[in-house]
C-alpha cells in the first residue's frame, strides 16, 4: 500500500478538530480580554508585521539552510545571502514567536512553526507563505479601503487583467501559485476522500482541479473509482507526476479545457474545490448548470467550498477579504447562499459534510 494511502487513515474526526479550533479561538478571545484594549487592538492592527518577516525568510531559504542542524547567525546569512545583523534582528523577532529558537552566541534553529517552510516537509506551506507575501497579493491589500468604498475587486484597476490572466503572463508568480494550491489540496485531498464515499460512481471528474492532489487522494481510497482531472494547460503539468506517486496513473485521465466554456460530458460524478467562491453568483450557477447538463442521469456535483457559519464558529474570514479584492463577486458563502446558487443552477443541495480542516463537502443532485 502507498504511503500516502497509509496517511488516509489518520485524519481525525472532524467534530474533534474544530471542538478542538473552537477552543482555541475561545482562550486566544480569553487572552485579549484580560490585556488592555489599546495594546490587544494594537496587537491585531500589526499582526502583519509578524506575516512580513516570516515571508521574508521563507523567500531566503533560511528553513531549508537549518534543516540539518543549528547554525550561527553569520553562516546563516553567507548561504542565503543576506546582512548578518539584518537577518539577526528578523531571525530575534521571529524567535519571540517561537517561529525560530534563539540559542547562546546567535545561533538559531527551527522550531515546530518553520518546519513547515521546508519544501519537502511533507506538511509543508512554503509556496502558500510565499504567495501571501506576493506584489499581486500586497497590491490588492493596499487597496482594501478602495474596495471598501466601492464594493468592486481591484485586482483588474492594478494590473490591467484578471489573476488568472496575471499569472499566465508572469510565469515564476503562477508556478508559487499552483503549487501553493498543491499545498491546499494535499491536506484537504485526505480528509475529503473520507468525508463521503465515491465508490458508488464509476468516473470522478475534478473541475479546476490543477495539478491532481484532490483526485489522486480519492482515486487511492476508493481503488475502482476512475477519474478525468480537467484544468488549463499549466497547472496539469505536474499532473502525471502527482498520480505516479500515488499510484492511480492508469486510472486517470487529464483533460486540458476552460471551465468557463465547458466541462467533460457523460460522467457520472463532478467535483471542484476552492472555484466556487472565486466567481460571482451568475457565473457559479453557470459553472454548476454545465455540469448538470454534461452529467448521466443520478450523478451528483461535489463542491468543496468553507462555508460560513450562522453562529460563531470559525471561518476563513480574511480569505473571504481576498476575494473581496480580487475576484468580481467572489466571495465565502452560507450555506443558505449555496443553496441559491444550487437551486439558480437547477440543482438541490442535498447535503453538506464537514471535514476536519475549513472545508466542507456540499453535495448537489438535479431536483
Amino acid at each position: 500500500m502507498p504511503s500516502e494511502a497509509r496517511r488516509l487513515t489518520s485524519v481525525p474526526p472532524s467534530a474533534v478538530v474544530r471542538a478542538v479550533t473552537t477552543a482555541q479561538r475561545a482562550m486566544v478571545r480569553f487572552t485579549r480580554r484580560l490585556a488592555p484594549p489599546q495594546f490587544a487592538l494594537l496587537e491585531l492592527a500589526t499582526g502583519r508585521w509578524i506575516s512580513d518577516a516570516i515571508v521574508v525568510v521563507a523567500r531566503l531559504g533560511v528553513a531549508e539552510v537549518l534543516e540539518s542542524r543549528a547554525k550561527p547567525v553569520n553562516e546563516i546569512a553567507r548561504e542565503v545571502g543576506a546582512n548578518e545583523q539584518a537577518l539577526y534582528r528578523v531571525l530575534r523577532a521571529l524567535a519571540r514567536e517561537r517561529v525560530f529558537e534563539e540559542r547562546p552566541s546567535r545561533v538559531f534553529a527551527l522550531t515546530a512553526l518553520s518546519r513547515p517552510l521546508l519544501k519537502n516537509a511533507p506538511n509543508s506551506v512554503l509556496n502558500l507563505v510565499k504567495m501571501s507575501g506576493s506584489s499581486w497579493s500586497r497590491s490588492m491589500w493596499a487597496r482594501l479601503e478602495e474596495a471598501v468604498r466601492t464594493g468592486g475587486e481591484v485586482f483588474t484597476k492594478v494590473h490591467g487583467k484578471d489573476l488568472w490572466g496575471y499569472l499566465a503572463a508572469q510565469p515564476e508568480e503562477g508556478a508559487v501559485f499552483h503549487a501553493a494550491m498543491v499545498e491546499t489540496s494535499r491536506d484537504a485531498g485526505r480528509a475529503i476522500a473520507q468525508a463521503y464515499d465515491f465508490s458508488q460512481f464509476e468516473t470522478l471528474v475534478d473541475i479546476g482541479g490543477g495539478s491532481g492532489e484532490l483526485l489522486a487522494a480519492i482515486l487511492e481510497k476508493h481503488t475502482r473509482l476512475r477519474g478525468v482531472l480537467f484544468d488549463m494547460k499549466q497547472p496539469l503539468e505536474r499532473a502525471p507526476a502527482t498520480f505516479g506517486r500515488h499510484g492511480v496513473a492508469k486510472r486517470a485521465e487529464i483533460v486540458e479545457g476552460n471551465l468557463d466554456e465547458s466541462v467533460p460530458n457523460g460522467k457520472d460524478a463532478y467535483i471542484m474545490k476552492s472555484i466556487v467562491h472565486g466567481l460571482a453568483d451568475d457565473a457559479a450557477r453557470g459553472l454548476l448548470a454545465r455540469c448538470r447538463d454534461a452529467m448521466r442521469p443520478g450523478g451528483k456535483v461535489f463542491v468543496v467550498e468553507n462555508v460560513v457559519p450562522d453562529d460563531d464558529g470559525p471561518y476563513l474570514q480574511f480569505l473571504d477579504l481576498q476575494m473581496l479584492l480580487g475576484s468580481p463577486g467572489g466571495r465565502e458563502r452560507t450555506r443558505g447562499e449555496f443553496e441559491s446558487v444550487f437551486t439558480g443552477a437547477g440543482l438541490r443541495l442535498e447535503q453538506v459534510i464537514g471535514t476536519p480542516g475549513p472545508m466542507n463537502v456540499l453535495v448537489g443532485v438535479v431536483t
